[in-house]
């Protein structure tokens, strides 16, 4: 449902009371999930929306649970079945799925035959030369855009189209199919439940389907096997480690071009484009612990603010009042099962006096005084129940929490990850903006965060090329 706009345009019309009754030709045009059919009729019968199909009728209860499993056993049986037809295909020696830089697609009766595209094939040949000559991924995709090359999906080239990855055999560095050997079914697409995006994940290799197509071959072995040794070489260089996460990776956009920005030298961000396509001319770089310390030290300086202080204590206050319902909660049913457990055990003590002793019922005895004994124990732990206040130094506490911000994120421990994580949920970017006449950046900061901090809701605040934000900026 996340990635599907109709979808969310009828539930919002549902939602504002556009209409009463939703027309379809079948239940598996709104879709074939089975939850997320129940969830949308769940939705439209809160707002009083009837579902009405040709197929079915007006949809009831019944049609959402027989109906919604038939329509997701369908789509599963489809998968399975458009799977065994590419393997067909694969098999009677074409390809199965779309256009690989350096061959044509056949059209007509020989439909999904490729042909060798000379001047791709050429161009494969001389990135791979290149390659084994020393000259980086990165820099062969600037030479090409230089050249004005298109790259395989159109567009410009990156260091990724031509590095891709070894493991998953894509990028030019990587395509068995250069050297007359196709590999199909190497990995299959999921779907993440909660975003609704596809994922790839690697199949066994004893599910791929492998061909030998020698009339497609454009690279030779000796070019091939250089291009593997110095892989493994740069790979070793690497020590197969990766580069530890930063706190603000992935979150950096250059103010000149507004592609992302990363590590382009050892500890300084730059901007990506620049390095990997040659593309923007924004040449300027900043350390990254500089870069995370302004950060930080402005949102030391917004975050001890007394209107955000005021802010903290009051969460806090409602977490310690939500955490006490909770333990009251928890209370309350460890009482009623301890009196409960010692009514029973009196009804079975007292047929036990009658002369109505079993071993079932003496083991049901043993089991209901060792389930109360246990209850007794864990209501003792609980204690007696607090008065909800507010701690007399929480202001104090939190000012050194904030203080010591800096310290926190940089610490190794599950604690401190949790915060680099909240921190890194509530920024969505952070823009770095050239300065003409200085040799820094300023610095725009963009998402909730912003949001969280502003009196007046703006999700945007500004750094100047000084430590700290600009107050004027926060209205606070």
């Amino acid at each position: 449902m996340v990635t599907r706009p109709g979808i969310q345009e009828l539930i919002g019309g549902a939602t504002n009371r556009e209409f009463d009754i939703v027309v379809a030709e079948a239940l598996d045009r709104l879709s074939r999930d089975q939850a997320d059919t129940a969830t949308i009729y769940k939705i439209l019968a809160f707002h009083d929306v009837q579902i009405i199909t040709l197929s079915e009728g007006e949809v009831d209860t019944m049609h959402i649970g027989f109906k919604g499993v038939m329509n997701e056993m369908f789509l599963r049986d489809l998968a399975r079945k458009t799977r065994r037809g590419q393997a067909g295909v694969i098999k009677s020696g074409r390809s199965a799925g779309g256009h690989c830089y350096g061959y044509d697609i056949v059209k007509g009766e020989q439909n999904g035959i490729y042909q060798i595209n000379e001047a791709q094939a050429e161009q494969v040949r001389e990135i791979m030369r290149l390659y084994v000559e020393g000259v980086s991924p990165r820099a062969i995709a600037a030479r090409l855009n230089e050249r004005g090359i298109e790259a395989p999906r159109g567009g410009e080239w990156r260091g990724s189209t031509i590095n891709g990855q070894k493991h998953a055999g894509n990028g030019i560095l990587n395509n068995e199919l250069y050297i007359g050997r196709r590999i199909w079914n190497r990995r299959h697409k999921v779907t993440d439940p909660i975003t609704g995006k596809k994922r790839m994940r690697a199949n066994p290799e004893s599910d791929w389907v492998i061909t030998n197509v020698p009339e497609l071959r454009i690279v030779d072995d000796e070019l091939w096997h250089s291009v593997k040794r110095k892989q493994s070489t740069v790979s070793a260089k690497r020590g197969g480690a990766k580069r530890p996460n930063r706190l603000l990776s992935g979150l950096l956009e250059c103010g000149k071009c507004g592609g992302p920005m990363s590590i382009v030298s050892q500890d300084r961000y730059g901007c990506s484009a620049r390095k990997e396509k040659g593309t923007c001319d924004n040449s300027k770089t900043i350390m990254a612990k500089s870069l995370e310390e302004r950060v930080l030290a402005g949102l030391k300086k917004t975050l001890l603010h007394p209107d955000a202080q005021r802010a903290a204590a009051k969460e806090f206050h409602e977490e310690l009042v939500r955490r006490q319902a909770a333990e009251g909660g928890e209370r309350l049913r460890l009482e009623k099962d301890i009196a409960e457990a010692g009514r029973r055990i009196d009804r079975i003590v007292d047929a036990i006096a009658d002369g109505l002793a079993s071993n079932t019922m003496k083991q049901k005895l043993l089991d209901l005084e060792a389930q109360k004994a246990a209850n007794i124990a864990t209501l003792a732990a609980l204690g007696e129940s607090p008065v909800v206040t507010l701690h007399p130094q929480s202001g104090t506490l939190y000012a050194e929490l904030v203080g010591a911000l800096a310290e926190v994120v940089s610490d190794p421990s599950p604690d401190a990850d949790e915060v680099r994580s909240i921190l890194r949920k509530v920024i969505n970017r952070i823009v770095l903006q050239p300065q003409q006449d200085q040799g820094d950046y300023g610095i725009s900061i963009k998402g909730d965060l912003a949001a969280l901090l502003s009196q007046d809701g703006q999700s945007t605040f500004m750094m100047g090329a000084g430590v700290g934000f600009e107050p004027t900026t926060f209205r606070l």
